[in-house]
């Protein structure tokens, strides 16, 4: 297939954030041969940062590949500092994939409203939905509307996601069912096995 960009900036707020949202699809693409950078914007120790360069190990994502972004958990902004940082990294042909803006966390709501700004002139954006544990969040009843066959790469997605065991805690028992069951209906839509789904802002062909 035929990518309609050059390169992929996927910026999350937190780490846990990109593997939750589309581990899966960042593991493809980047097996597809395609330029990837994963940008945190906060990372609050080094546990956390540990757990991260795993989890990106198990998506086969280099640690070159990955940028820690130094904003403090909670806090992330929307300015012209968090803008600048992502900036560097965005041109037309980027694909912008992160947060959405209806998100009722802060920082998720902040980073990715610092990725629109940064990625203004880009031709591609898109935006995964909030994570499949139950949060309020205000797109629940918008259904997304392009969805990335992962078939094969769930596995990665799974496996990226319990490299974050200082995170146990704060998730579902059953967290991996539920990854999996979500990527099982998202696929029944896309006529895959399992796939990961976006809100779509803005794609160029």
């Amino acid at each position: 297939m035929k990518y309609s960009f050059d390169n992929v900036l996927v910026v999350g707020a937190h780490p846990d954030d990109i593997e939750i949202g589309c581990g899966a699809t960042v593991s493809k693409w980047y097996a597809n041969n395609i330029d990837i950078t994963c940008i945190i914007m906060s990372c609050e120790n080094d546990i956390r940062l540990k757990e991260t360069l795993n989890a990106f190990e198990a998506l086969n994502i280099p640690k070159s590949n990955i940028i820690i972004g130094g904003f403090t958990d909670g806090n992330i902004p929307h300015n012209k500092i968090s803008v600048s940082l992502l900036d560097k990294y965005v041109n037309k042909r980027t694909l912008i994939l992160t947060h959405n803006e209806k998100d009722s966390h802060q920082d998720h709501k902040n980073t990715c409203l610092s990725a629109m700004s940064a990625g203004r002139n880009s031709l591609n954006f898109l935006q995964w939905p909030t994570v499949p544990f139950k949060r309020v969040n205000l797109n629940e009843s918008i259904l997304p509307s392009m969805y990335v066959c992962v078939d094969g790469f769930i596995k990665n997605k799974i496996k990226s996601i319990s490299c974050h065991k200082s995170q146990f805690n704060r998730f579902p028992k059953n967290w991996d069912k539920l990854v999996k069951k979500d990527a099982y209906i998202k696929g029944i839509n896309s006529n895959c096995k399992y796939s990961e789904s976006f809100y779509l802002k803005k794609y160029t062909i």
